[in-house]
C-alpha cells in the first residue's frame, strides 16, 4: 500500500497520517493491534521511501504525521527578515478557485470595469 501510494505522490506532495496512540491511557477504547507508536510508524514509513516532514502532538488519542517523498529535495529556508515571494500565478489560481474576483481582487462580479 505504502508502494502505490508513493508512486501515485507528487514530487512536492505530502501524506498526513493520523494514527492511534499505542503508548498512554489516552486510546485504550482502540485495540492494542489498530495504535502505534511513533517508532513503529518510522520504522514502516522510512524504508518505504518517504520521509518525515512534521509531527504534531495536539490530539490527545492520537500521532499526527506528515510525510513527503525521500528523494524530495529540501527546500531552503527563508532567511529572517526578508519578505515572502509569492508568484503572480499562485496568486491568480487562490483567486479562481476560490471565486472570489470583486473587492480588492478585481471588479465586482456583475459590473462593468469600463
Amino acid at each position: 500500500m505504502l508502494a502505490r501510494m508513493l508512486e501515485a505522490l507528487k514530487p512536492t506532495g505530502k501524506v498526513a497520517l493520523v494514527e492511534y496512540r499505542l503508548e498512554g491511557l489516552t486510546a485504550l477504547h482502540i485495540r492494542e493491534e489498530h495504535r502505534m507508536s511513533p517508532k513503529q510508524v518510522l520504522a514502516e514509513w522510512e524504508p518505504a521511501g518517504f520521509r518525515l516532514v512534521k509531527r504534531h502532538e495536539f490530539l490527545p488519542t492520537q500521532h499526527f504525521f506528515v510525510f513527503e517523498k525521500a528523494d524530495t529535495p529540501r527546500l531552503r529556508p527563508r532567511r529572517p527578515g526578508r519578505p515572502l515571494r509569492v508568484p503572480f500565478s499562485f496568486l491568480a489560481r487562490i483567486v479562481r478557485v476560490s471565486g472570489r474576483i470583486g473587492g480588492r481582487f478585481g471588479p465586482t462580479p456583475g459590473r462593468r470595469c469600463c
